[in-house]
């Protein structure tokens, strides 16, 4: 049995040229557009699971806050979050175009619309016109 080779996958053997390629490697994954992609849709889509563990957090405490103040305190991390994420979003280059063409239009289609009502609500158009022209592109693929 080797221990330097079971070492190594766990990243406990200091080669530097080894773990630098690692991190470029998932440095690169994390921003890469599928990754923002995915990461934009699960933040919209346990939107509603962290409202309730932040509803529940908060009633729990010896204060009792507004539960409306909290709900719209949720909803303003989610989407500022997942603002974050599609924002990054940049339809003139080809990587954003291969990855906005596979990936599931349903879901993501669905997730762009809960942010533009929100958008919407706050009048905060240009959001909308960008989340918009994401969804345009994707029908038009």
């Amino acid at each position: 049995m080797n221990l330097e080779g079971i070492f190594n996958l766990f990243s406990f053997h200091d080669d530097d040229g080894e773990q630098r390629k690692i991190e470029q490697e998932i440095e690169s994954y994390i921003t890469s557009p599928h990754y923002v992609c995915k990461m934009f849709i699960k933040l919209i889509n346990n939107g509603d699971n962290f409202q309730t563990q932040l509803l529940y957090f908060f009633q729990t405490s010896l204060d009792s806050p507004d539960i409306d103040d909290l709900k719209e305190a949720g909803k303003f991390m989610m989407h500022s979050r997942a603002w974050y994420w599609i924002s990054q979003c940049d339809l003139n280059k080809d990587e954003w175009k291969e990855c906005l063409k596979n990936i599931p239009h349903k879901t993501f289609f669905k997730c762009l619309d809960i942010c533009i009502e929100y958008y919407i609500s706050f009048e905060e158009y240009e959001k909308c016109a960008f989340l918009q022209s994401i969804k345009d592109f994707c029908k038009n693929t």
